[in-house]
């Protein structure tokens, strides 16, 4: 194995363990009920958004899309290949500050990974934590208060192709749920009745506000970032 790629596995091992060794202590100490899942996973995003800050600083925020596309482009890469190849393309190889940043990121991207999977078998296995995962973790993220808005906009979202359109009333209903939101028992009605009107108030809000949303994410961050220097 080349030592370069040893050193990006190794570091990510270690930053993941060592992360999760203190996430899991604190989990140890806390009250039953509390939802302490919710908070580790909140702080691992927004850890997240700050390692993304470093490496746009350092050029390489792109790293692990390139990396997959050629890895995906070519079914003779191996995953090794695959980032070394984007370590030269990136001009890296000698930078083990770098190479420990990505570290950083894949093992925070694990960690994620594996405590949204704790707190859902967490749920299953224990009926009485349910608050936890409905009330206390996921409504934290949708805080729109229509109905029939989060239901276009996933429907849109489906007919552009962005989501899977075989079992899309399931899948709609999983997605407002994981988000928080509750759907009523008529919600495809309502959406019926949304598609059969023509007035303007038909289109939600949220609709125009996407088209500015990303600008105004990535102009703030590199406000930020420009401050820092």
């Amino acid at each position: 194995m080349n030592q370069l790629y040893k050193f990006f596995l190794d570091e990510t091992e270690r930053i993941f363990n060592e992360t999760k060794s203190a996430c899991d202590n604190r989990i140890s100490k806390v009250r039953k009920g509390y939802p302490i899942h919710s908070d580790i996973l909140r702080e691992l995003n927004a850890r997240e958004l700050d390692i993304e800050g470093q490496l746009y600083q350092k050029s390489i925020d792109r790293f692990f899309r390139e990396m997959e596309k050629d890895y995906y482009l070519n079914s003779e890469l191996t995953q090794e290949t695959a980032f070394l190849n984007c370590c030269v393309k990136l001009n890296i190889t000698n930078d083990k500050t770098a190479i420990t940043l990505l570290a950083d990121y894949k093992s925070n991207e694990n960690l994620q990974s594996y405590y949204r999977e704790e707190l859902k078998n967490k749920s299953l296995t224990n009926h009485n934590l349910e608050g936890e995962i409905k009330g206390n973790y996921h409504n934290n993220y949708w805080i729109g208060q229509n109905e029939t808005e989060i239901i276009q906009l996933l429907y849109a979202l489906i007919e552009c192709g962005r989501l899977e359109k075989k079992g899309k009333i399931r899948m709609v209903e999983s997605i407002a749920d994981f988000l928080g939101f509750k759907l009523t028992n008529d919600w495809k009605s309502k959406l019926s009745h949304a598609v059969h009107r023509s007035n303007d108030d038909t289109n939600p809000s949220v609709f125009d506000e996407l088209k500015n949303g990303w600008e105004n994410y990535k102009n703030r961050k590199i406000q930020e970032l420009n401050s820092k220097r």
